[in-house]
């Protein structure tokens, strides 16, 4: 537990953070081969079956006392945790004090494995603990211990909802033991986010966390040094750090991590303001104008799992005839090619109800791991302004770049850093190489009960939606609830047009019915129901089976093609038998997915020929593999993506240390 003791020693620095250090060759091979298997030996499951037998010792202790005895024991232990740390005495005892309260309060007490997560979090590392094993109440052991010790705490989550909801369940727990507890949404205002932040433990989404913290270096201004601070720090209220939203990078627990510290990753988070009138609008329409003339596949190839263009040969000379009368911009033949490289992606490659939705004239970006709208943000570059002229928006103007960070740069600055999540060890060795973070494995609490029905891979897209609607209409007509999961809201909306010409009734939950999610999660599990979701299905809410349904054999899950990275199917497949419930699932894919096309042009012609000869029993036996290695050749692709925006970062952040400064 070295960095919570460093997020100790550090709780009374104003603005305290992590200074990244500068990795040579040797070091970078030490951190990930013999630090890795250092870490790993000193936490075995043998040590946390140690502890956890500890913290139930303690339990039995408690439980006779009173609610004011309770108390005395939690301001006796916040002394004892200041003095001494959080060594295994005072870690048994908090775990211990937070598992009473929350059994008295919420009528929820910790199951073993839960504090076993709860240990992992606190040793600085990532539970990865199966869906529906409790991960909110396993957080409030290691938030709660370290708030009493006298360092604040973030918690993160994917969204406002979650944030707002884990805050409110919990709070009666940390304030029984005399922790403040705040939290910032997208509404909260100025004011509001000093006064949260200042709480002993914040609840907050990634989003929001990270364009305060860009905020706040705006406000530092280049006297961001911890010389600077601790000067400034002198002034008092007259001081520009209460100004500040943030007192810091201490201590934070990621909840649904991979999504956060790895699939959010591929693109800096850019604080900006808005532009004037510049002309962009019209250079974007003739932009798009001139890709008009270019052909695909003689002017252009496409690379879609990169979101990628490049101009041939052909394409590079007709580009430079097309804008041979024009003057300003297109005098450089550089930023020329470039502008219609935007436009073509924009045509081609930016996918309406896949990329964004369009509502209210406005174009809303769609998580395309989590499949929620992420609002407020706006594609780099221009970008945004090209998705928004080919669908006939108002046109905004380019705003200036103010600050940026990516995920990697801010995590990787917090003294103290620990997650958890239903899917990790895929991503295992990005999280250590990139944050330092090893994956723990949570056993679950009851053996699953989870069936696996099977894997079909028919040859063509029809002939797949032909088999979902039967698979469905089959389970609903002995009442065994179905979710139906799909990978974007042009796919769901699809499938639901299906159903509803089939005659069976369902609820559809995609970006665009975001405000009812947890209404239509939570009836999902009720007889006959159907509900047809992308896979924001997968994330934070719980499915509850309805008596009559457990006899059915719980709830059943049908794939409808393979995502971008299989943690993401895995999280689906969660969706059911949770906790010990029966459940059940199955895989219904086609050759002609658009993984395949995405994943290569020789892997696209290689199943098209075999989807061409409508033979079924080919399809099946080489299907499997075909989309299997689809999914990891764009696993791959991503995570490059992911490196290359790591070591520019790292480049940046060289070129401004030299420069004397820190952003």
């Amino acid at each position: 537990m070295s960095s919570v003791a460093a997020a100790v020693r550090a709780s009374a620095e104003p603005y305290a953070e992590r200074i990244i250090p500068k990795v040579t060759g040797l070091d970078s091979l030490y951190h990930r081969f013999v630090a890795r298997r250092l870490f790993t030996a000193r936490h075995t499951d043998k040590r946390y079956a140690r502890l956890v037998r500890l913290v139930m010792q303690r339990v039995a202790e408690l439980e006779p006392l009173s609610d004011v005895a309770l108390q005395e024991r939690a301001a006796t232990l916040r002394r004892a945790c200041r003095l001494r740390g959080l060594d295994e005495k005072n870690v048994a005892a908090g775990f211990g004090l937070v598992r009473e309260v929350s059994r008295r309060l919420l009528g929820m007490q910790h199951y073993e494995t839960q504090i076993h997560a709860g240990l992992v979090m606190l040793d600085g590392a990532i539970a990865e603990m199966q869906t529906g094993e409790g991960k909110t109440l396993a957080v409030s052991l290691p938030a709660a211990l370290v708030a009493m010790s006298g360092v604040p705490v973030h918690v993160i989550t994917v969204n406002d909802y979650l944030a707002h909801r884990d805050a409110e369940l919990l709070r009666p727990i940390y304030e029984f033991l005399g922790l403040s507890v705040g939290q910032i949404v997208s509404t909260t205002d100025a004011d509001g986010r000093r006064e949260n932040y200042r709480s002993d433990i914040t609840y907050c989404s990634n989003n929001e966390i990270v364009f305060d913290y860009l905020r706040d270096r705006l406000t530092l201004g280049s006297h961001n040094s911890t010389a600077h601070i601790q000067f400034e720090s002198l002034y008092g209220e007259r001081s520009n750090l209460q100004r500040l939203f943030l007192d810091g990078l201490r201590f934070a627990i990621v909840d649904e991590a991979d999504s956060v510290l790895v699939d959010e990753t591929r693109t800096p988070l850019i604080l900006s303001a808005p532009g004037g009138e510049d002309g962009r609008a019209e250079i974007v329409r003739q932009a798009l104008t001139i890709q008009q003339n270019l052909l695909a596949g003689r002017d252009f190839l496409l690379e879609k799992a990169l979101l990628k263009v490049n101009l041939t040969p052909l394409g590079a000379d007709a580009v430079a005839s097309a804008v041979g009368g024009l003057d300003g911009v297109w005098q450089s033949t550089r930023l020329g090619e470039q502008l219609i490289r935007q436009a073509i992606a924009a045509m081609y490659l930016f996918i309406r109800d896949d990329h964004y939705v369009v509502r209210d004239g406005k174009v809303l970006i769609v998580d395309q791991h989590s499949g929620r709208i992420m609002p407020g943000r706006t594609w780099s570059e221009g970008m945004h302004q090209f998705v928004e002229a080919k669908e006939d928006c108002d046109i905004t103007p380019d705003p200036s770049v103010l600050a940026r960070v990516s995920y990697q740069s801010f995590f990787r600055r917090y003294l103290s850093l620990s997650g958890m999540t239903g899917t990790a060890r895929e991503v295992a060795g990005e999280l250590w190489n990139v944050y330092g973070l090893n994956v723990v494995t949570v056993p679950p609490r009851q053996t699953s009960k989870r069936v696996f029905q099977g894997r079909y891979v028919l040859p063509s897209l029809d002939e797949k939606w032909r088999r979902v609607a039967a698979a469905v209409s089959h389970a609903h007509e002995i009442g065994t609830p179905v979710l139906v999961g799909t990978s974007n809201v042009a796919t769901s909306e699809y499938v639901s047009r299906l159903l509803r010409d089939a005659g069976l009734p369902h609820e559809l939950l995609n970006a665009k019915q975001d405000s009812r999610e947890a209404e239509i999660i939570a009836g999902a599990g009720e007889r006959g129901r159907i509900t047809v979701a992308t896979n924001m299905a997968g994330r934070g809410t719980d499915i509850c089976l309805q008596p009559a349904v457990t006899e059915l054999g719980g709830l059943h899950v049908i794939l409808t093609e393979y995502h971008d990275a299989a943690r993401i199917d895995r999280q689906l497949v969660g969706r059911c038998a949770r906790q010990g419930d029966p459940g059940s699932y199955e895989v219904i894919a086609s050759l002609q997915d658009p993984i395949v096309e995405n994943a290569g042009k020789l892997l696209h012609l290689i199943s098209d020929s075999i989807a061409r000869q409508r033979e079924p029993n080919i399809a099946q036996l080489l299907g499997a593999s075909i989309l299997r290695f689809a999914q990891w050749r764009t696993e791959r692709q991503h995570s490059k993506m992911r490196q290359d925006l790591l070591r520019a970062d790292e480049a940046l952040n060289n070129r401004l240390a030299f420069a004397g400064m820190r952003e």
